[in-house]
């Protein structure tokens, strides 16, 4: 049947195979979608459920070097759209909406429905919102660069093309709708301006010379400025809800929609569905409609860490350096796998003596492997001996593998005060015959503590190169009673440390690391009632250490930028607390030196972190529901991930009944309760567990990381722990940083004052979750 040619799609005729094949693929999509949505569970129906990596650094626009000025353009588009995206997804939460983002289609697939002489061979649109059977609304994002009346004809020229765009959508639907033979939906044309606030808009005179309505239809920054619990909401409900028709039942009463996604959708909307899944070559990608395909992808970008674009073997980021041979880091990608690193990581790498104090995620691990690495494979002689102490735990499986499988000799000891009392690490130094001696040290009894400072101070007489990890944990250990058995250990720990980074050795040049975090001191703090004067006195013995040789990182590579951002402001909140806390004679500049704020190291998003405050007397429905809710998302065919790349991490104060719920939301996924991670690692470890879940305590996850975790918070107020919010934060930001990609977090509370707690972590963290479920919301105040 003939139909009359469009302005750019010229509809000839319809093939409605072609069509119904298209609708098929669309079904598909829905079914995956309510999916997602069972068992109560709030879920966003976005697809992609991330937002598309579509871009051409990883950096912010700002932090490019001076490549071509349509980089950072473009550069900047891709972060409006992520944050267009995020509103977007809050929406989602609360609406019967299907969003669907990065709207590609190409001029071969229109000819497979229509006979089209368009001339542009693809076709691309940032949203295009499905409400079912009630309307579609299109939204271009634009981010002109406007600051003034200058910038007047900017912002038109981009109104313009955002409005060509939406132009072609509404062609499209039309298209569509005539060969499926459905009436026109109503179609909303939005153009977005992230970066335009009101005030500069009222100075542009190309914004000012339009009408209301057309007004009405531009979305500016202030419209989706707010925190994750508010956004774009308000603006929605008056621009787009409240004009849509509602329908009533007899008493006129508005009818609920249904939780299904799947139901009441029309054609034309099966259609763009099935247009979305199509790739370049013409096959239909459902597994693009599940959230694994997407932590995969995300993944592979953040385990190499490809956090920028390169044109001619050059980083666009001027803080991003590649692991070349010709920058002297090509170890990092011969045995590491990684191609790029920051310059604050090179300039650590190329030091001697350091002291490292950095947050999770900066690389502290990998900078050891790599500077180890470097001393095998230049070392002079196969006399030269390296020792590393790790005082937390896991991280010697993970060193040996990595030094293993660089065909580097490992000694692999333990010590404690039941596994190898009596050892001596500088005699079996001087006689192995390994290149390298990995001692995993516990430290937490007094004559443990003893043996740590005895062997620190012979080994400082030895020609070794020497690195301790994780020496927090000893810091803590000596900060928890500042005397212990009339030895003031507090000073032994600062001269053994110093004397340690300032010696020199007979015959070689020396390297000693030693590395830290000191935010993670506090997962050791169990039972104490005076944090907060710990704190003060661990400050204290730090700003003693020679200032000469301390370094700090301070960027986030291994997260997906919306859980560094998370863990970015749990640790701000905690940097703010013991900040007010520190005696009033306290360097000024001790907490940056100490414990250095976190940022995003890039731009590589994955699944905004999900958040449920759960009250004790939903315990039984709730938890196993939230589960199995997460786990569908993670274990659905067409794209199901790998049990051991999940871990369920639950926090300290853990209930007795958590454990059967938790068990009861896996089913028939294979999972491993372990006091370690060693026996599910997947860093070599060929043991039958590693293909199941882990679950565990989290101060059993220090050294490891998952692409995707489940974080369970159980709460209850205890008398006299008047600094349990510090300890709390501590516990909750490691538990957090184990996820690169994924992370949904449970926070379960009873009574009236550890209900205080769960909406203070909730107020923490609002701004970088979603609320799935707030149990707390309108519950009464009073004792």
């Amino acid at each position: 049947m003939k139909r009359p040619p469009l302005k750019h799609l010229h509809t000839l005729s319809v093939s409605s195979k072609s069509i119904a094949e298209f609708q098929t693929a669309g079904a598909r999509a829905l079914e995956i979608l309510s999916k997602r949505g069972q068992y109560s569970i709030k879920t966003p129906a976005m697809l992609p459920p991330v937002p598309v990596q579509d871009h051409v650094d990883a950096f912010p626009a700002e932090k490019m070097t001076g490549k071509p000025k349509s980089i950072q353009e473009q550069q900047r588009s891709y972060e409006a759209e992520c944050l267009v995206f995020r509103a977007l997804e809050k929406i989602a939460v609360e609406e019967d909406i299907v969003v669907l983002h990065n709207f590609k289609y190409w001029k071969k697939h229109l000819t497979e429905i229509f006979v089209t002489e368009d001339k542009d061979n693809e076709h691309e649109h940032d949203f295009i919102v499905l409400i079912k059977s009630k309307a579609i609304v299109a939204l271009e994002v634009k981010d002109p660069v406007c600051e003034g009346p200058h910038h007047s004809k900017r912002f038109k020229t981009q109104l313009s093309s955002a409005t060509k765009q939406l132009n072609k959508i509404q062609e499209l639907v039309k298209a569509i709708a005539d060969g499926c033979g459905e009436e026109m939906p109503t179609i909303f044309k939005i153009r977005v301006f992230p970066s335009v606030t009101r005030r500069t808009a009222a100075q542009l005179e190309s914004y000012m010379k339009l009408g209301q309505g057309e007004k009405a239809d531009i979305l500016l920054k202030d419209d989706l400025d707010g925190d994750m619990s508010d956004g774009l909401a308000g603006w929605w409900k008056s621009n787009i809800s409240d004009k849509l028709p509602h329908p009533q039942t007899k008493e006129g009463i508005v009818a609920e929609t249904t939780q299904d996604t799947s139901a009441n959708c029309t054609k034309v909307e099966s259609t763009l569905l099935g247009l979305w899944c199509v790739n370049k070559a013409g096959g239909f990608e459902t597994d693009k409609c599940t959230l694994v395909h997407w932590i995969n992808n995300v993944d592979d970008q953040l385990k190499p860490s490809v956090v920028t674009s390169s044109t001619n073997n050059l980083p666009y980021s001027k803080n991003v350096i590649k692991a070349s041979k010709k920058n002297n880091l090509e170890l990092f990608s011969e045995y590491l796998g990684i191609k790029f690193l920051l310059k604050e990581q090179q300039k650590v790498y190329n030091k001697s003596r350091v002291f490292l104090n950095a947050p999770a995620g900066a690389g502290k691990t990998l900078l050891v492997q790599a500077k180890i690495l470097h001393l095998i494979k230049n070392s002079a002689t196969s006399a030269e001996k390296i020792v590393v102490v790790m005082f937390g735990e896991n991280a010697s499986e993970e060193y040996r593998d990595v030094l293993r499988h660089a065909g580097v000799s490992v000694e692999l000891l333990q010590y404690s005060k039941k596994i190898n009392p009596t050892l001596d690490l500088v005699t079996v130094v001087q006689e192995t015959d390994f290149s390298v001696v990995l001692v995993y040290a516990r430290v937490l009894a007094d004559d443990e503590i003893q043996w740590a400072m005895h062997t620190l101070a012979s080994l400082r007489d030895t020609n070794s190169h020497i690195f301790l990890d994780d020496v927090q944990q000893l810091l803590w250990s000596v900060v928890y009673d500042d005397v212990r058995d009339n030895t003031d250990y507090s000073s032994i720990i600062v001269n053994t440390i110093s004397e340690l980074l300032s010696s020199s050795a007979a015959t070689t040049e020396r390297v000693v690391w030693v590395v830290s975090d000191v935010m993670q001191c506090f997962m050791y703090d169990y039972t104490t009632t005076t944090t907060i004067k710990k704190f003060a006195k661990l400050m204290n013995i730090l700003s003693q250490l020679p200032h000469l040789f301390l370094e700090t990182l301070s960027a986030n590579l291994r997260n997906s930028t919306d859980i560094a951002a998370l863990l970015s402001h749990i640790r701000c909140s905690s940097i703010t607390r013991f900040n007010a806390a520190l005696p009033s004679d306290t360097p000024a500049d001790i907490m940056d030196r100490f414990l250095p704020k976190q940022i995003e190291g890039h731009r590589i998003h994955g699944s905004i972190p999900s958040l449920y405050i759960i009250n004790k007397d939903r315990l039984t429905s709730s938890i196993p529901n939230i589960c199995k809710s997460a786990l569908q998302e993670l274990f659905t065919p067409p794209c199901s991930l790998n049990p051991s790349d999940l871990a369920i991490i639950t926090l300290r104060y853990f209930a007795t009944e958590l454990p059967t719920l938790l068990e009861a939301g896996l089913g028939d996924i294979p999972y491993t309760t372990a006091a370690t991670r060693a026996a599910c690692s997947d860093t070599g470890a060929t043991s039958a567990n590693n293909n199941s879940v882990w679950t565990g305590d989290v101060n059993h996850t220090l050294s490891f990381e998952w692409p995707a975790a489940i974080v369970v918070c159980d709460l209850w107020y205890r008398h006299g722990y008047e600094d349990e919010e510090e300890v709390l934060l501590s516990h909750l930001y490691l538990a957090v940083s184990r996820a690169r990609v994924h992370c949904n977090i449970l926070v379960v509370y009873r009574g009236v004052r550890s209900r205080g707690r769960a909406r203070y972590l909730r107020d923490v963290c609002k701004q970088h979750v979603i609320v799935r479920q707030d149990d707390s919301l309108g519950e009464d105040d009073e004792l």
